[in-house]
């Protein structure tokens, strides 16, 4: 993930990284990475996704809490750029930017 952000303010989780894997079957991966502590580790964390209808939106399976699922807006879908947005509990805007490394 290139960018998170909440309203258009940078949620500010550079302490942070996330990289989202999709596969075709339906597995859906997140990798989290962490440097609170000064050394980066990282969590492999296994899910669901699936197409919305009419293939504008996904949905993912939240990991701690199966079947709750997440809806997000795909608003570019690129070779090179995912760009997903959702609107949150308190109806704030988020977005997240994915592009390669």
């Amino acid at each position: 993930m290139q960018e998170f952000t909440k309203d258009g303010e940078s949620a500010g989780l550079s302490h942070l990284k996330y990289k989202w894997e999709f596969h075709k079957d339906g597995e859906f991966i997140l990798f989290r990475s962490n440097n609170g502590s000064g050394n980066w580790e990282t969590d492999e964390l296994t899910s669901k996704w699936k197409w919305a209808v009419g293939k504008d939106k996904l949905e993912v399976e939240a990991i701690n809490t199966p079947s709750f699922w997440t809806s997000y807006e795909i608003k570019k879908l690129k070779y090179n750029e995912l760009v997903l947005e959702r609107t949150d509990h308190e109806d704030k805007l988020l977005r997240y930017v994915f592009k390669p490394e």
